[in-house]
Parts: structure tokens; sequence; C-alpha cells
């Protein structure tokens, strides 16, 4: 999930900074020339080196709810940056909404609603091929 919205948001020349802690991810973008922090952004030092009181938006695809929990808890208190973060069931995207996350990403959600339109917007079913065929590239 993370991939696809660095994708987009590099699409549209957005300023972008990747803190992950996994060194295969941080080695992958740093060839890209993405900028990148190498931590765990729910440590308070990592929050503090990369400025995240700084930033305009934060995304978290994280998928451990204590660890966006913890993201969230920092961030409120700051009002500064809109903050998106992942859920994978109702009860941790209400309490995400409850602690002042500014929207809930829920990919089950989201991938329904992205195929439902792709139906409706596809009346043959050519859309289906060419993302079939985006997919199966990315996937090799």
């Amino acid at each position: 999930m993370g991939e696809g919205i660095l994708e987009a948001l590099l699409k549209k020349k957005e300023r972008v900074m990747v803190v992950d802690f996994d060194p295969d991810i941080i080695e992958k973008l740093n060839k890209r020339k993405v900028e990148t922090f190498f931590g765990d952004i729910t440590d308070p030092e990592i929050q503090d080196a990369v400025g995240l009181d700084k930033a305009s938006l934060v995304i978290s695809t994280v998928t451990d709810p204590e660890d966006s929990m913890l993201l969230l808890k920092y961030l409120r208190p700051l009002k500064g940056p809109k903050v998106i973060v992942a859920a994978f069931d109702k009860k941790d995207a209400r309490d995400f909404y409850k602690e002042g996350a500014d929207y809930v990403i829920m990919p089950h959600i989201a991938g329904g609603n992205h195929l439902a339109k792709l139906l409706i917007d596809d009346n043959h079913l050519k859309l289906i091929e060419e993302y079939k065929e985006k997919e199966k590239a990315y996937i090799s």
C-alpha cells in the first residue's frame, strides 16, 4: 500500500520523506533518489530527527495498531500535520478517528470501492485487462 501512495505523490512532484526500518526498502528508495530516513517512526527521537512536527501530511501504512496509536498520540497535540493511518478492522478505525486521525485507510474497503468503480466505468472490461497486465508486471 505504501508503495502505491509513494508513487502517486512522486508523480505529483510532492516532496516526500519515507521513514522505514527495513534496510532493503531504504536502499531501494535511495537508488531512486527518494529522501529516506532509517528508523522506527514511533520512536520519539526519530520523530524529532525527521522533523515530523513540521510535516504538512503524515501517512502511515504500518500494520500494528499500537504503532499507529503512538503516532497519533504524538501528532495530535501538535495540530500541525494532517494524519492518515491504516486500519485492518473496524475497531481500530474507530479508535484512530477518536484519537484524531484525519483519515483512516481500510484496505479491504478501498479495494472493494476501487473494483466497484472499475466495474461501473469499464463497460467491456478493458480496464481490468490493463490493470491485470500492470499488476502482473509488478509482481514478476
